[in-house]
């Protein structure tokens, strides 16, 4: 079976000008895998990978092109080798390669949703992925109040059919995906400010990591997510020694540079918030070093789906000026970004909140409202309780000679904010 990507026009054109690295990366993109994906459903590293599709070392290599083609469904005659047989399928293809159904999302998906539609345990996995990467994606933009019970429901569903798989390695890709579920439901509560959801949901996270087969890209993920929430609830020690946690798993497999990143920036977090400014700029530098690898993988690597770049370190960076009361810093940290364009528009707001505080901290209290009154704008249509308690912490923190026309306007829009949430919610 050949791939329908194989059939457009730009990749006949790479095949017959015989780049086959191009071939590789863009049949891969159609399936949605990233470089790391591939690799491990074809037992090669990240890495060698990335190598053949630049047509570096191992593009000639003949077991390793009839693996990625046999895993990719490119023909052979385009990665310039000879066909075989049709009766002998390459032998050298692991059974993992059920794990490419985690890239055939918008398949899984429409066949998943198809009433009677009866899926095959080594697909459940798969399905149950493609539907849980939708809600993620949608997360962005949709309010968690409407988000939060479809993702509940999957949740439900995935678990149910968890219990039903019988072979030990589908029921390993089962728990990933159950992981991936639980991991956005602790999210969706976080941010409905649901804080005992939450926690209990990222611990069903982490557990059901540890069951997919001790995959370590999967446990550092759900390790630093948990982080992440404890200590921006005010918990920095705990969440110092999650990340720890988090780091040593990571280092158990072939730790990528956005893993390093993430897991580093979200220490240096951490170190802020307990007041550690030594190490808070040790962790940052660590971080931004990881970003500069990250610019030579071109996708994040599953469980991430979107890259951890330049302009996120800058957003860490704030956040921990902020902690640490350095407005300078903060000020230096974003001066080359526009915060306010993120797509997430809850984190989005978050941000700018951090810099609305920046202003306050440095008594630049006019500006800090005009921010503030920007990033309650901007996460009013996601009625998100975390922005909105985040926006009203930040208005404790406004000094009492303000300008009562700016704080009057903030008041009224943070207002107009609530009673949305509550007419809605």
């Amino acid at each position: 079976m050949m791939h329908p990507a194989c059939a457009s026009r730009v990749v006949r054109e790479a095949a017959a000008a015989g780049q086959v690295g191009e071939v590789i990366r863009l049949v891969r993109k159609a399936h949605g895998l990233s470089q790391t994906r591939l690799g491990a459903v074809t037992d090669r590293s990240q890495s060698t990978i990335s190598r053949i599709e630049r047509g570096g070392s191992g593009s000639r290599d003949v077991d390793t092109l009839r693996c990625i083609g046999s895993a990719l469904d490119i023909p052979a005659v385009m990665l310039g080798l000879a066909e075989q047989p049709k009766t002998k399928r390459y032998s050298g293809l692991p059974v993992k390669r059920r794990e490419l159904l985690f890239g055939a999302a918008t398949m899984a998906l429409t066949n998943a949703s198809l009433p009677g539609t009866i899926i095959a345990e080594d697909e459940a996995a798969a399905a149950v992925h493609a539907i849980t990467t939708t809600h993620r994606r949608l997360d962005g933009t949709t309010p968690s109040g409407e988000l939060v019970e479809p993702v509940l429901a999957h949740l439900r569903m995935a678990t149910r059919m968890q219990a039903g798989i019988g072979d030990p390695m589908n029921s390993q890709a089962m728990a990933a995906a159950v992981s991936e579920a639980a991991g956005l439901a602790g999210w969706l509560h976080w941010d409905l400010h649901d804080l005992g959801s939450a926690r209990r949901h990222y611990r069903q996270a982490v557990e059901q990591a540890r069951r997919a087969g001790g995959d370590p890209l999967l446990i550092a993920y759900m390790l630093g997510s948990l982080a992440s929430f404890v200590v921006q609830e005010g918990e920095p020690g705990e969440g110092l020694v999650l990340i720890r946690r988090a780091i040593n798993a990571s280092e158990g497999g072939e730790s990528p540079a956005t893993a390093d990143a993430w897991l580093a920036a979200m220490e240096a977090v951490a170190y802020a918030s307990a007041g550690n400014d030594a190490e808070t700029w040790r962790a940052l530098d660590r971080a931004e070093a990881a970003v500069e690898r990250v610019a030579g993988q071109d996708t994040p690597p599953w469980p991430w789906i979107s890259p951890f770049d330049a302009r996120k370190i800058a957003s860490h960076r704030l956040m921990c000026a902020v902690r640490l009361h350095r407005p300078d810093v903060a000020y230096a940290a974003v001066e080359n970004f526009s915060l306010a364009a993120d797509h997430h528009r809850k984190q989005g707001a978050l941000v700018l909140l951090d810099l609305a505080s920046a202003h306050i901290q440095a008594h630049e209290v006019e500006e800090g409202l005009c921010v503030a009154i920007a990033a309650v704008n901007l996460a009013a249509a996601t009625r998100s309780e975390r922005v909105l308690g985040r926006a009203r912490q930040f208005r404790r923190i406004v000094p009492v000679r303000a300008s009562h026309q700016l704080l009057g306007e903030f008041d009224e829009h943070l207002r107009a904010a609530r009673a949305r949430e509550e007419t809605m919610g």
